[in-house]
């Protein structure tokens, strides 16, 4: 996550969007089908007393469509779904040296996931907490460790 005893502040900001106006129609419904994906990513780590305490934190986003069409034979049975499932996921570490042989490092991370449409072909335990749970699910874990050498 981090490297102890940095002596500047780095991070990144990144981003990608993709458009159903670039998208070609779909071969079996015949029309060009809704999507609207956005992903965003933020990182930023450094020293806060020089070579004393460290620390990293990140944050990631992404909406994305779910969109399920259903074609038969007969028109009045024709259905578009669509739902949008979101994703939030953060993290971070501190990182404290005592002195060259004593550190103590402390990192967390979390995610909540929303998906409108819970029990639909795509929803299972990476898209949420369970297929019966409620539509948005948050996870969060914290540890510590301490080295002395």
């Amino acid at each position: 996550f981090t490297n102890s005893g940095t002596t500047h502040l780095s991070g990144r900001v990144g981003g990608s969007s993709r458009h159903d106006k670039f998208n070609a129609a779909d071969h079996v419904v015949g029309e060009v089908l809704p999507y609207q994906n956005q992903q965003v990513s933020v990182t930023l780590g450094g020293p806060i007393p020089k070579e004393k305490l460290d620390f990293f934190g990140n944050y990631e986003y992404e909406r994305e469509p779910d969109v399920a069409v259903y074609t038969t034979p007969y028109p009045h049975l024709n259905r578009t779904f669509d739902a949008t499932n979101s994703e939030k996921k953060a993290g971070g570490r501190v990182d404290l040296q005592f002195s060259p042989r004593t550190r103590l490092a402390v990192r967390g991370s979390g995610s909540c996931s929303d998906n409108p449409a819970p029990g639909s072909s795509t929803t299972a335990p990476s898209k949420g907490c369970s297929a019966l749970s409620s539509p948005a699910c948050c996870t969060s874990t914290v540890s510590c460790v301490a080295c002395i050498q």
